[in-house]
């Protein structure tokens, strides 16, 4: 294989024909590797990260198989797998913006925590997040990250996640209480 073809090489189409065929899955197995592992990443996303050493064993596997002992039935499955589950080697946006609600949501429980309190719309300085009109429903924000809105109690983490509260409005909050002395 040339450094272009490994560089391009569609790890999700292989993979998915190593977890169809048990002879591939030992091939696998026996590099000490588990091709059936969940961890491995979502395959049916186009997106999919792998560690470098587990790439060289999926390599290996495949040199063995394709090169080696040129098996024309694998690799007309593996080429139609190619074009049916294409890898894309680029960012995962949405996978990056879940971290980041993630990491917001902590850090809000975080400041929650330090500050200690809770906070409504009726205190004599409420912070501005709760004036947003995207916010303008949400009543009380406890420290221990359960938000009152539109009388039902929920997570802040649930708000975020499920975009009842944006992104945007998120961060607005997490500054807002960074800044707060407690």
């Amino acid at each position: 294989m040339t450094r272009e073809e490994i560089n391009n090489f569609n790890y999700r189409a292989f993979l998915i024909l190593i977890r169809s065929n048990p002879d591939l899955t030992q091939q696998v197995l026996k590099t000490g590797y588990n091709p059936t592992d969940v961890f491995l990443g979502d395959l049916s996303t186009p997106f999919l990260q792998l560690n470098e050493s587990f790439k060289k064993a999926l390599l290996k596997v495949y040199r063995q198989n394709f090169e080696e002992i040129l098996n024309t039935k694998l690799k007309a499955e593996f080429d139609k797998l190619c074009v049916e589950n294409r890898l894309l080697n680029k960012r995962n946006y949405l996978k990056e913006v879940r971290e980041i609600e993630k990491d917001v949501v902590q850090d809000i429980k975080l400041e929650l925590k330090r500050l200690n309190r809770s906070f409504t719309k009726d205190d004599d300085e409420p912070i501005e997040f709760m004036t947003y009109d995207t916010t303008s429903g949400i009543e009380e924000i406890h420290a221990d990250g359960m938000v009152n809105i539109g009388g039902n109690m929920d997570d802040i983490g649930e708000l975020i996640n499920y975009n009842t509260i944006n992104i945007y409005d998120a961060i607005a909050l997490h500054e807002q209480l960074a800044l707060l002395d407690k």
